[in-house]
């Protein structure tokens, strides 16, 4: 399986971000930037495929407060990943949306397309 896009939404300091992922990419910017927010978006993402739960990774990052973005949108976060897996291609989005002292979770597993290497006549 291949990571090739990632979307964050009020994910930390990740207002609005969309990053395509190829083969070799490289984060480079100034401090504070969000670097190391996009590599702990993905780490978030799969220490809850491991657990198979949001809870332990949002708890381990300080709950939904913590988490989401201090501006006017800080009761939800979304992320969005993009992943292929030979021929075919998976976009798996979440939300987390603030509950009165915990979060719900939105989730949705989309099957993008299917490519087929069809033999020339």
């Amino acid at each position: 399986m291949r990571l090739k896009r990632l979307r964050a939404r009020n994910y930390r300091s990740l207002f609005g971000a969309d990053f395509a992922i190829r083969n070799l990419d490289f984060l480079i910017g100034a401090n504070a930037s969000g670097k190391s927010t996009i590599l702990d978006a993905l780490r978030f993402l799969g220490e809850a495929v491991v657990e198979r739960d949001f809870m332990g990774p949002m708890s381990s990052r300080g709950g939904l407060a913590q988490v989401a973005w201090k501006g006017n949108l800080a009761s939800s976060v979304a992320l969005t990943v993009r992943v292929a897996d030979g021929d075919d291609t998976f976009e798996w989005a979440i939300r987390l949306v603030r509950e009165a002292y915990g979060f719900a979770v939105e989730e949705r597993v989309d099957r993008l397309c299917v490519t087929r290497n069809t033999p020339k006549r």
